[in-house]
């Protein structure tokens, strides 16, 4: 499920940066700290996928009462349909993430290698730094101790103990400009911002494949600088001077630092900064917000209903008349029954995962019994062979399965093969056929008798409707499980 998650990641990621984009424009206009909308986007791109995948099971998170457990009765119009076939959406995501799971593997190699090649230049810039900054000097800067370098800042520099960095032509510098870049450097280290620009960092190593991330990265950096100006503009005023201030220093050709809160910008960072520096406010700002506030809205709405990459449970029937009164049991009412009976399937430490749920026609549990569907075995009568099954026996079993089922469950099919290889399909067939033997060779002695693994014998004319659902690894257990569901005619509970 590697591949499938990091396409929901990444998917979130857009999404988050779509409504991130609208809300800075609304933060914009009201002047608040726009930094805060790029934080919270990247932690709803790294949370929601990651919480998605260390979240235990929601079976194992309740306990359910069976004696007061109602299960409803869907009525539904005795039409040939198939039976819960899902719909186009949930296909398109099945195949989506089906195809993506070929590339578990692959993607697994290229995240960790990669990984380790950031965490590797991570960590050699940073020893470079500490490297550099042995030949640094200390100096006194409007009562300030600064560390002077050849061609480096001005600048934070440091996460752990940030110390400010200025080039030595800074010093040259006139006393307003020099006011200038010594209070942007303290705005940068009163709000924490190198922290904030290390945390990124180490996302961007341990998820290097999320581009949403690394752009989201880029807008925070320039979110934290126009942050920044717009406290030195209410501190110190002149805010003209200020912006020919920044284009000065950006002329300047110094060495930038990577992840470091600096005043030297790309020239078009600085434009954008000085944009935003000098943007006017709407006339009506409430009425410029809306819009931007539904964008991100409906960006957000999207983001919390992208298909995981936990398929839900899908029905595998062929096309039926199912019974006007089929009780269609919910993947709620499935997860209350296993999570009450059975807590090793849905902590996933036991080796069943088929389970048969008898039903009254009145909603009524009757019983229950938990098997594994590869030990499945069936009478093996003196007729029946061990022999390979060629393709058109096989055709001819389905069809005698379909027809079987239909006299014996009141004209409803229930399906009989559910793996997804070919090759174990036909071996399910052979099974299937072995049973057909059975079930024919005690139609001739008279017995009507129906087996239902896990629970026993029942009397095949009692069987009203009965149905499989199929439910992939946390869905409702932390295994796939299939639940054949035997709904019994009449009050029966016995």
């Amino acid at each position: 499920m590697t591949a499938g998650w990091m396409l929901y990641s990444v998917a979130v990621g857009l999404l988050a940066c779509l409504a991130a984009l609208a809300a800075e424009r609304v933060v914009g206009i009201w002047n608040g700290p726009r930094r805060v909308v790029w934080v919270a986007a990247m932690a709803l791109t790294v949370l929601v996928p990651t919480l998605l995948v260390t979240s235990p099971p929601a079976p194992a998170r309740r306990k359910a009462n069976l004696a007061k457990l109602e299960l409803a009765v869907v009525r539904a119009r005795a039409k040939p349909v198939a039976v819960a076939r899902p719909g186009a959406m949930i296909r398109i995501r099945s195949y989506v993430y089906q195809a993506a799971r070929r590339f578990d593997r692959p993607a697994r190699i290229v995240w960790w290698y990669s990984s380790a090649l950031l965490a590797i230049a991570f960590l050699a810039a940073v020893a470079r730094v500490r490297l550099e900054r042995r030949g640094w000097n200390e100096a006194r800067l409007g009562g300030h101790s600064v560390l002077v370098t050849p061609d480096v800042g001005p600048a934070l520099v440091g996460f752990l103990d940030p110390r400010i960095v200025v080039p030595r032509w800074a010093l040259d510098l006139a006393p307003l400009e020099r006011r200038f870049m010594l209070h942007h450097e303290l705005e940068h280290l009163g709000a924490e911002d190198p922290r904030l620009l290390m945390i990124a960092g180490l996302l961007l190593v341990v998820f290097p494949w999320n581009a949403a991330l690394w752009w989201m990265t880029q807008r925070l950096r320039l979110a934290i600088e126009i942050d920044c100006d717009t406290r030195v503009v209410q501190t110190c005023g002149a805010p003209r001077e200020y912006g020919l201030f920044l284009l000065a220093v950006g002329e300047r050709r110094t060495r930038s630092l990577p992840l470091a809160a600096s005043l030297a910008e790309r020239r078009s960072l600085l434009e954008r900064r000085i944009r935003a520096m000098t943007m006017q406010r709407p006339r009506y700002p409430l009425l410029a917000s809306m819009p931007l506030a539904a964008i991100c809205a409906g960006a957000m709405t999207l983001a919390a209903q992208t298909p995981q990459p936990v398929a839900g449970a899908v029905v595998r029937a062929t096309a039926v008349t199912p019974p006007a009164d089929r009780i269609q049991l919910s993947t709620d009412q499935v997860r209350a029954i296993v999570a009450s009976r059975y807590p090793e399937i849905v902590a996933g430490t036991a080796d069943e995962n088929f389970l048969t749920v008898v039903i009254s026609s009145v909603g009524q549990l009757v019983a229950t019994g938990a098997s594994q569907l590869a030990t499945v075995t069936f009478a093996k009568p003196k007729t029946a062979t061990d022999s390979k099954v060629d393709s058109a026996s096989l055709a001819l079993v389905e069809r005698k399965l379909v027809a079987v089922a239909r006299a014996a469950s009141a004209g409803t099919v229930s399906p009989t093969t559910w793996s997804d290889t070919a090759a174990q399909a036909d071996r399910e067939k052979v099974l299937a056929m072995k049973a057909l033997v059975a079930a024919e060779a005690q139609t001739e002695t008279g017995s009507r008798m129906m087996t239902l693994p896990g629970v026993g014998q029942v009397d095949a004319s009692l069987v009203h409707d009965m149905y499989t659902l199929a439910f992939d690894a946390g869905e409702v257990s932390a295994k796939p499980l299939r639940v054949r569901v035997v709904t019994l005619s009449g009050n029966s509970t016995k």
